[in-house]
């Protein structure tokens, strides 16, 4: 009988680790494959300069590529721990959402950073210097931005503050103008698309309160 009881106490204790450590343990995974992931879209974003060397263009789509496997990464480990007992609980539930805006977000900000790639390379030669400056500084900006964001997410407990708007510090002046400019605005707004991600402390009252109410 000592040795059933034992056993069952084991199990007991084995069982309270797992759910009360092991999530936690988890979500910190987590943060930290979101914060690899959005470095990996940072690097993206970093494009080869309009007419450089061709040899520069293989880094770049193996750095898209790189980030597209550490999304689907961030991806898959969601959905694992999603399904753990007792994840639903208040405070995995609010991480869950967090990491799904973060998620949504980074996979725009990589179709966004890639559009604007894009127009930089069709536009060479056409568009005015103003609007091809304007979109690279959006680039540099963007690039800055996602980078800070994923060294505040990393942090224990997270302290990321969502990106400001990235003012774009031009107006079309020529037709080939424009494309540049809607890819830079649209790359700014989903990088200020990234979520507040902080835990606040919690708010405790005084014994002197306490007694007075």
């Amino acid at each position: 009988r000592d040795r059933l009881v034992g056993i069952l106490l084991g199990v007991g204790v084995a069982t309270f680790v797992q759910m009360s450590f092991w999530r936690e343990g988890e979500g910190d995974v987590l943060r930290q494959k979101l914060a690899t992931m959005l470095r990996a879209i940072a690097a993206q974003l970093r494009a080869p300069e309009v007419g450089s060397d061709e040899r520069d263009v293989l880094p770049y789509a193996q750095r898209q590529l790189q980030a597209w496997a550490v999304l689907a990464d961030c991806e898959a480990t969601l959905s694992r721990v999603a399904l753990e007992p007792g994840w639903q609980e208040a405070e995995q539930s609010q991480l869950t959402l967090h990491a799904q805006t973060v998620l949504a977000q980074g996979r725009e900000i990589m179709l966004a950073g890639d559009a604007l790639h894009k127009a930089l390379v069709a536009q060479a030669g056409s568009s005015s210097p103003q609007a091809v400056g304007a979109a690279r500084a959006a680039q540099v900006e963007a690039y800055a931005e996602v980078n800070r964001y994923a060294d505040e997410l990393a942090v224990s407990p997270p302290e990321a503050h969502a990106p400001q708007l990235i003012g774009i510090a031009a107006q079309a002046v020529e037709p080939a103008d424009q494309p540049l400019i809607v890819a830079a605005e649209d790359l700014s707004r989903q990088v200020a698309g990234l979520p507040d991600w902080r835990i606040e402390a919690p708010v405790t009252t005084s014994s002197s309160q306490a007694v007075r109410t």
